[in-house]
């Protein structure tokens, strides 16, 4: 796919190749290659909310909350209908301690999810 990418003439058909190629490695379990490959110029120059969003949940996966609370913010900023975006920023905000800011992004959109203070404890949802 990293030839096919560097050879197609639109950069944007080859951030789309890149983009593809970087959520096939996280589903693999491959998120420090799929970052490399999010790294590309190409990727970086498209720079829409895709990209934050494969750079939020790889970072994710990686451990690393911080950095992936900033790139969910950035995606949910640009477009905070996507609902995994939403859950990821949860998490990272809930993995820094920021449980509020955490339930805030978790329930968007939803009512009938009921939170709990125990760290431990899974959110539930409700019977309808």
């Amino acid at each position: 796919m990293d030839k096919a990418a560097e050879h197609e003439p639109d950069h944007q058909m080859g951030a789309s190749t890149r983009l593809n190629r970087a959520d096939l490695l996280i589903a693999l379990g491959r998120p420090a290659e799929a970052l490399q490959v999010l790294d590309a110029e190409s990727v970086r120059a498209a720079g829409d909310t895709r990209t934050g969003i494969e750079i939020c949940h790889a970072n994710l996966l990686l451990l690393r909350p911080r950095v992936a609370k900033d790139a969910c913010e950035r995606a949910v900023g640009s477009n905070p209908k996507f609902w995994s975006t939403n859950l990821w920023l949860a998490s990272a905000r809930a993995q820094l301690g920021d449980i509020e800011g955490a339930r805030t992004f978790a329930g968007s959109g939803r009512s009938d999810v009921a939170w709990t203070d125990d760290r431990s404890a899974t959110p539930t949802v409700a019977a309808p």
